[in-house]
């Protein structure tokens, strides 16, 4: 998130009035930043982690999208490549999805300093729960309304990843790299503050990563 200003730059010199761009990035809230562009936000389920210039790519290689003439005609595009365009009838659904996924396990991560080993601790498995809980409710007064079961449904995905696996945020803290904080966790607090949601996890967990994120930019 924090190089996008640097890409916009740039953008000029290698779009035309009929480039589309999609934003292929964890969070939420800057698309706005590409207002002069057809631009679409993109849902990313691609596991991969970048070290130096060298990327390498762990599993999946999805991406939704807002479904319209040209996410279609995108789709159709890459149709014969491992690419996977899922277009969705209402993308909102799918990124607070994401975004509430990537509450509460980025966020353990980053703050516990381990991989997903660290929901192993009942401390840190209730934090992680109660930060769900939080971004459930922050979604519900966004318009967006999910299952019944759908905090228990993401804390069981949690419970089959493997020990060893990271998350971005994690990676990012064990390196000293700049954190998605404000796209993620800075977003959905935003939107809680907007609302005038009492959201002490939440409010608890930005302080710290934005704290800890201010010597990295």
């Amino acid at each position: 998130t924090h190089q996008l200003a640097n890409v916009i730059a740039k953008l000029p010199e290698l779009t035309h009035d009929k480039t589309t761009l999609i934003l292929a990035q964890n969070g939420y809230g800057m698309l706005e930043q590409l207002k002069d562009y057809r631009a679409y936000q993109a849902v990313v389920y691609i596991s991969g982690q970048k070290k130096d210039s060298h990327v390498t790519h762990f599993r999946d290689y999805k991406l939704h999208l807002q479904s319209d003439a040209v996410t279609e005609q995108l789709a159709q595009a890459f149709s014969a490549t491992k690419l996977e365009l899922v277009l969705e009838p209402y993308i909102q659904q799918a990124i607070w999805y994401k975004l509430i996924v990537n509450l509460g396990i980025n966020t353990v991560t980053a703050l516990g300093r381990d991989t997903a080993r660290v929901l192993k601790d009942e401390r840190m498995a209730e934090l992680c729960h109660q930060l769900l809980i939080e971004g459930e409710q922050v979604a519900r007064a966004e318009g967006i309304h999910f299952d019944t079961d759908f905090v228990t449904s993401i804390m069981n995905i949690y419970a089959g990843y493997p020990d060893e696996m990271g998350t971005s945020m994690y990676y990012d803290t064990m390196n000293q790299h700049p954190l998605e904080v404000e796209a993620i966790q800075g977003y959905i607090y935003r939107r809680a503050k907007a609302h005038q949601l009492d959201t002490p996890h939440l409010e608890t967990i930005y302080t710290l990563l934005a704290y800890q994120n201010q010597s990295r930019l």
